[in-house]
């Protein structure tokens, strides 16, 4: 009958051990970290990654193509000039200086501004282009 309990008591320590390595290790698969901009969702077995968009979550995909190339092609066909005398403090003071002209802005961090920026100038350049296209095809 001791014996019977003692290996009850050692299956049941065992188990409770086993289930803690479990749910500690395996069971939080899915890791969700919440910042100013959103939520992201990582799994920890694949490394896969969802943001909170909307009401559902979307894939985040990995971009792996080296794009020096294509920005080079690009900026070759738009008659963009290359300068890279501008450095990257120089453009941080232009931010600040926007931030204190335009007081709407002042909330918003760098790399809004930043990413608004460059949305407003594709916008206008496509733009541009689909009017152009629709002038040439029109005469």
């Amino acid at each position: 009958m001791i014996q019977t309990k003692v290996h009850f008591g050692a299956g049941l320590v065992m188990g409770i051990v086993v289930c803690a390595i479990f749910f500690q290790f395996f069971a939080p698969r899915y890791v969700v970290v919440k910042s100013d901009t959103g939520m992201v969702k990582q799994d920890k077995w694949t490394g896969n990654s969802w943001q909170y968009d909307g009401y559902s979550w979307k894939e985040i995909r990995e971009d792996r193509q080296n794009w020096e190339a294509v920005d080079e092609a690009l900026m070759d066909a738009l008659n963009i000039k290359d300068s890279r005398t501008q450095s990257g403090n120089s453009l941080n003071a232009r931010i600040q200086m926007l931030k204190g002209k335009y007081p709407v802005l002042a909330s918003l961090s760098d790399e809004d501004v930043m990413e608004r920026i460059k949305y407003l100038y594709a916008r206008k350049i496509m733009v541009d282009l689909y009017l152009s296209q629709m002038e040439v095809g029109g005469k």
